[in-house]
């Protein structure tokens, strides 16, 4: 599949209407959450090499070791073991919690104190 997503490719990067992008990353962020219960904090990398619309992601420790991937289109986990190796699939930026967070807020315009809920 050709890459249609730069390297460094974020969040901010998908190419959908803002209306799914909010629903893609409130999604995104309540995975985000149960993976930080069990692991501590945790870092996702956006998959480049589909087109941008749901795209698959992994997180990371806090060693940059990748320990989960996700399937941009239901969120489900992927098989366990399934951290889909390789530097080739997978964006050079790294996004916190707080990152994505940041992202979500940037398309609703919500301004509050505390966590966005997903």
């Amino acid at each position: 599949m050709a890459k249609v997503l730069p390297d460094d490719a974020t969040f901010k990067d998908l190419r959908i209407p803002p209306n799914q992008a909010e629903r893609f990353l409130r999604n995104v962020l309540g995975v985000m959450r149960k993976a930080q219960k069990a692991e501590g904090e945790v870092r996702v990398r956006m998959g480049t090499t589909g087109t941008g619309q749901a795209p698959n992601y992994r997180f990371e420790d806090s060693d940059g070791r990748p320990f989960m991937a996700i399937d941009g289109a239901n969120h489900q986990l992927w098989p366990e073991g399934s951290v889909f190796e390789g530097p080739d699939n997978w964006s050079s930026a790294a996004a916190s919690y707080e990152d994505v967070e940041t992202m979500l807020r940037s398309l609703t315009g919500y301004k509050g104190p505390g966590t966005i809920r997903g």
